[in-house]
């Protein structure tokens, strides 16, 4: 079975040698979300049914 890739845009991160537990969050809420968009925007060109929801644990 083919694996189709989509890139999005670049999440910006500044390195830190010891970042706190609040800027890992915002970041890993900003690549969920831009995950999400992702999905969202391009599901249909790979066949997955319109109605279909990414779920993420």
């Amino acid at each position: 079975k083919p694996i189709d890739t989509v890139i999005g845009i670049p999440i910006p991160v500044i390195k830190k040698k010891n970042p706190t537990e609040e800027e890992i969050d915002r970041l890993h809420e900003l690549y969920i979300n831009a995950l999400t968009t992702l999905f969202e925007t391009h599901k249909t060109q790979f066949g997955v049914p319109k109605n279909a929801s990414l779920i993420i644990r």
